[in-house]
């Protein structure tokens, strides 16, 4: 390398390779010191600005994932059971003018209720109540619960009355079913009689709104809550045989023949005449195909078809293949949710929450809580400053780094200044010792900063920081990373040291070349 520029410097200037190639060698051993002390010092001194902005660059990424929300920007409001509750869609209207989109810098106003439901933990043969909440197909709450960083698995819903269900992982977690699993069990009673009725799991994800832990469609919640004592979802109103099978088309196939087969000689089907219609692929899970069967005549109660089932259930040749037995709820053409006990704004940015809490309260008596945009304004605050320390830490790193290579620099042509004169007096020009001296010191600081990135990068990925802090603090997580070398900043920090200190040397040479051959030989200070 050190040959390619002096041959460079060679043709340019017209002065032998060998002589340029001698001067760098030994002006640049003379710039590391004696043991190469100032050569250490600059690489410590560069080596510990890395260190210091990966620490604040790492812990700015630790902290976002930690306030990681998809839904901070969707704030609920409560509505009391009073007269308040009683105006609600009026209240929603008003919110809906653009004039207050506008002003308090929010998108939509939405309600809802949260509902409770039992499910089935299979292990316990026990049921758990869990809490849910609807959500509309087509709402921008759907985008936020699909974030990539909050989406395991599944699909979002494929319509406005999707029967399915989204959950988070914790749900599946405490009622002990298989992570990869196809259903859950909701428990519905109807007079004396119970049912746990599978509902299909169209996706899994990390977190929910409101502390839910399920998702469903408007539609599903009416038919389970709304209807008016209709009991929409209630089996009994299930008159057709519908059967789910795990597994690939061949075996839905092979399951669909045995079943025929099967059906023209068992007692339970004796007297009904099954229509059956070939395997549909469960567009909901995405993992086994639906099998339905319509009778003539018509079953007249849910109980035959629950006998039919048990019958297929307990035949040998279907005990390998995961069967289900699905229920047909009451199909609703009109359905309203009145009077919704939450109302929910989607905001476009969180600055204005604080005032629209304030008109709110005024205005409805109604109350925002505050603890989820305290913590985001917490966050923001706390990234400023963090952005702020490592500027004026990398501002602090750029003047020692520039101090130190003036003093070092100058130190040294101030000890031959003798020599400066002395090739200046056979011609040497002035312009070409600058520029070798220049070459000499930017190649010393850009050798500092590779061996600085090198060193801050063995740091890195040798996880010492991870180390480091797990001894300081037992309670760290340690699948996190807290230290990131590659970054702006660090970048940012390259080019502003190369830059700095490229100006810094320019400036201290030109203190000491521009002085004259006389002066310099025997040492004159310069008027």
């Amino acid at each position: 390398m050190l040959r390619l520029f002096a041959g460079l410097f060679s043709r340019l200037f017209g002065v032998k390779k060998d002589f340029i190639l001698l001067f760098m060698i030994r002006e640049g051993k003379e710039l590391m010191g004696r043991h190469y002390k100032n050569f250490w010092i600059l690489i410590g001194i560069i080596f510990l600005t890395f260190i210091a902005i990966g620490f604040s660059t790492g812990s700015l990424k630790y902290l976002e994932f930690k306030m990681n929300d998809p839904f901070m920007k969707f704030i609920t409001i409560l509505v009391p059971n009073d007269s308040v509750s009683e105006r609600i869609s009026t209240i929603r209207d008003t919110l809906m003018k653009d004039s207050y989109k506008e002003k308090f810098m929010y998108k939509n106003v939405t309600g809802h209720d949260n509902y409770w439901v039992y499910f089935r933990n299979p292990i316990k043969n026990q049921t758990y109540v869990r809490k849910g909440r609807p959500v509309p197909y087509d709402a921008s709450l759907i985008n936020a619960i699909f974030d990539p960083k909050n989406f395991p698995r599944g699909h979002k819903f494929s319509g406005k009355n999707d029967l399915g269900i989204i959950v988070k992982q914790s749900f599946l977690e405490s009622l002990q079913y298989d992570p990869d699993t196809s259903h859950v069990f909701m428990y519905y009673s109807s007079g004396e009689k119970s049912w746990y009725i599978p509902i299909p799991i169209i996706a899994v994800v990390k977190e929910l709104p409101d502390l839910c832990d399920f998702v469903t469609t408007p539609y599903f919640y009416y038919l389970r809550y709304k209807g008016e004592g209709e009991e929409h979802m209630s089996p009994k109103y299930t008159r057709q045989l519908r059967i789910w099978v795990n597994g690939d088309s061949l075996k839905a196939a092979r399951f669909f023949e045995q079943l025929q087969q099967f059906t023209k000689t068992e007692k339970a089907f004796q007297g009904f005449t099954p229509a059956w219609f070939s395997p549909q692929k469960d567009i909901n899970t995405n993992k086994g195909y639906i099998i339905t069967a319509a009778f003539d005549p018509r079953p007249d109660s849910v109980e035959i078809i629950d006998n039919m089932y048990a019958a297929i259930q307990q035949a040998p040749e279907f005990k390998s293949y995961g069967i289900l037995h699905l229920y047909f709820p009451r199909e609703v053409n009109k359905y309203s949710l009145e009077k919704p006990g939450i109302l929910s704004v989607e905001f476009d940015k969180t600055d204005m929450i604080r005032e629209f809490r304030n008109y709110l309260y005024k205005t409805y008596s109604l109350n925002i809580d505050m603890a989820s945009v305290e913590a985001m304004e917490n966050y923001n605050f706390i990234t400023k400053l963090t952005r702020l320390i490592s500027f004026i830490l990398l501002i602090f790193s750029v003047m020692s780094i520039s101090f130190f290579l003036s003093n070092v620099l100058r130190n040294h042509l101030e000890s031959i200044k003798m020599n400066i004169g002395t090739f200046k007096a056979f011609g040497l020009e002035t312009k070409l010792l600058k520029r070798i001296y220049l070459l000499i010191s930017g190649g010393f600081v850009l050798l500092c900063i590779i061996i600085s990135l090198l060193f801050s990068w063995f740091f890195e990925m040798a996880r010492i920081a991870n180390y480091g802090l797990l001894l300081l603090f037992k309670n760290m997580e340690k699948n996190q990373t807290y230290f990131t070398l590659m970054n702006p900043w660090t970048i940012i920090a390259i080019l502003v040291i190369l830059l700095c200190s490229i100006i810094v040397m320019n400036k201290t040479m030109n203190n000491i070349f521009t002085q004259n051959p006389g002066d310099l030989i025997y040492d004159r200070d310069k008027e």
